[in-house]
């Protein structure tokens, strides 16, 4: 079963030599290339992929490096491509103003699933990456944290949707109750996707980092072709597509933890929490992920111009997730490579694939919006053109961020990133208190760019900065691991 499949062949350095030290990929022989992972993490049919895959040629002339970018960048397509389709089924079954409390509710337990498990989970994907054998301490370590998180954010939710839903119609009222009991679930699934990512698991890590929103976009045609066009029968799908997820990854990342082989110590819980709490803001963003524009628009103006806002944004999202799959192999990558040298080498690659892909796909999809709006979402979203195009611009800068910062904190500097966000965002809220009311969401979407554009200057400054200082002297987190 590829659930249970050992570690997926870690990347090679950039000179093609193997690394030395306590870090120790497994050869290319014992990849393991499971059927079932490589058609969830594809959109490409199952054979197709796992032929193309298994080839000689492919064997030959791609690294390691560039196979898992490829599969990775197929899961993050075939993620967003899920997310299309529940958006435009979401926005043809409920139309903007229904649509727009369903962003709403959905928003509150993505949010507190991000922020509230104090950046563990990129700790262990940091700790575990550079050291596997440490993985059982480490899981033990974050069992009873992450129960307490479960319960503590569960009782925060409760408490942030009454304030929120305090005035809407009761049938929202009701709907919203369903999300209650998804909490816990998001939480454990952050945690099993980071130790599937530390172990360098990355078939299994892609096929199931995808799976909440392909069992999503599978149940809502379902729900859309039986016609049962209500808001809590789409949020009672959206919770059976993120509870089943959540299990199936847990179970995962539980059967691939390796037992202790090597004298070296676990990082302790108060580690973890020192390198995730500087990492979280930088990583989990106001901007990106936290959807601060959307929380501020469903504060500031209306419900219906939430539902033109999220609209637009699904069309921005995609040069995002492209950037995203880039940045989910960098950062173990990185993390993995022991000389500084090969980490600034692996950084402009990535780096140039970022700006290369991003910034191709963002200028097809601003110059195919006012066709793609108003053909799927409905010609009720037209006006949301423009403010799609502006969001593309600062999806783009974020995206080259993105990846700036996990390579960055995959060589053990987990604060610039983090800096860089909190600049961002210090500029986006006044913005956009200011410019919302006026000029609505159009205004917010430029906000949204310049703040973007902001936060991207300040990480190239932090870098260029500290980049002598980092390739003289080891990570604060890396001494204990060295031993």
């Amino acid at each position: 079963m590829w659930l249970v499949e050992k570690s997926d062949e870690m990347p090679d350095t950039d000179d093609g030599k193997e690394q030395s030290g306590p870090r120790q990929p497994l050869s290319s022989e014992n990849e393991p290339r499971q059927a079932v992972a490589v058609a969830l993490a594809s959109p490409i049919p199952q054979m197709g992929m796992r032929a193309l895959l298994d080839t000689r040629w492919v064997n030959q002339y791609l690294s390691p490096l560039k196979r898992n970018a490829i599969t990775s960048l197929a899961a993050s397509m075939l993620g967003q491509t899920a997310l299309a389709v529940t958006g435009i089924l979401g926005a043809r079954m409920l139309g903007p103003t229904n649509r727009g409390y369903l962003a709403l509710i959905s928003l509150v337990p993505f949010v507190l699933s991000q922020l509230g498990t104090l950046g563990l989970p990129l700790a262990i994907t940091y700790f575990v990456a550079r050291d596997r054998s440490t993985g059982a301490d480490v899981f033990r370590s974050i069992v009873r944290p992450a129960i307490t998180q479960c319960t503590g954010l569960s009782l925060v939710q409760v408490v942030v949707l009454v304030l929120l839903l305090h005035d809407v119609p009761t049938p929202i009222k009701l709907a919203a109750s369903l999300v209650v009991i998804v909490l816990p679930f998001m939480v454990v699934h952050e945690y099993g996707l980071a130790f599937l990512q530390g172990q360098g698991r990355y078939h299994a890590f892609n096929a199931l980092r995808s799976s909440p929103y392909v069992l999503y976009a599978i149940l809502m045609i379902a729900v859309f072709l039986l016609g049962a066009d209500r808001i809590h029968v789409v949020l009672a799908v959206w919770v059976i597509a993120s509870v089943s997820a959540a299990i199936l990854t847990v179970n995962a990342a539980r059967l691939g933890i390796q037992k202790k082989c090597t004298q070296l110590e676990a990082p302790t819980l108060p580690v973890m929490y020192a390198f995730g709490l500087k990492a979280l803001l930088g990583s989990v963003g106001p901007l990106e992920a936290l959807r601060l524009d959307q929380l501020l628009i469903g504060v500031l103006l209306p419900p219906h111009q939430l539902g033109l806002y999220v609209a637009a944004a699904a069309v921005s999202y995609f040069p995002r997730v492209l950037v995203q799959g880039i940045g989910f192999i960098a950062y173990p990558h990185i993390a993995s490579t022991s000389n500084a040298a090969a980490q600034w080498r692996s950084t402009r690659r990535f780096l140039l694939w970022t700006v290369l892909m991003a910034g191709s796909v963002a200028l097809l999809l601003a110059a195919a919006a006012p066709v793609i709006i108003p053909s799927f979402f409905g010609p009720e979203f037209s006006s949301a053109v423009v403010t799609a195009r502006i969001l593309l611009i600062g999806s783009t800068m974020l995206g080259v961020r993105r990846i700036l910062g996990d390579c960055v904190r995959g060589m053990g500097s987990a604060l610039d990133n983090t800096v860089a966000e909190v600049a961002s965002s210090l500029c986006l809220v006044p913005a956009l208190i200011v410019i919302a009311p006026r000029w609505g969401i159009e205004g917010v979407a430029l906000g949204f760019t310049g703040a973007a554009a902001f936060g991207l200057m300040i990480l190239l400054t932090l870098t260029a900065r500290d980049r002598k200082g980092r390739s003289a002297k080891p990570s604060e987190f890396e001494e204990p691991l060295d031993g």
